[in-house]
């Protein structure tokens, strides 16, 4: 957290690139630990934790204006 707000003060070249990025590892970050400790209580976060749906998770987020198709996933 220290380094994100010496980014954000800094005003520094790439420092926004550099900000948005270390809070993309956070919030994984988040959401590993929330899937870890909280699979009981938060069913639709653990399946992220199956690796066929974090693979088609993971094609989906990285090309969002794809036509998915249940046949294109699978």
């Amino acid at each position: 957290m220290s380094f994100i707000n010496h980014e954000a003060l800094s005003n520094a070249s790439g420092s926004h690139a550099i900000i948005n990025r270390l809070s993309e590892v956070m919030l994984i970050q988040v959401i590993r630990a929330t899937i870890v400790s909280s699979s009981d209580k938060l069913p639709f976060l653990s399946a992220f934790a199956d690796p066929r749906i974090d693979t088609v998770m993971s094609a989906i987020h990285t090309n969002p204006t794809e036509d998915w198709t249940v046949e294109k996933l699978g």
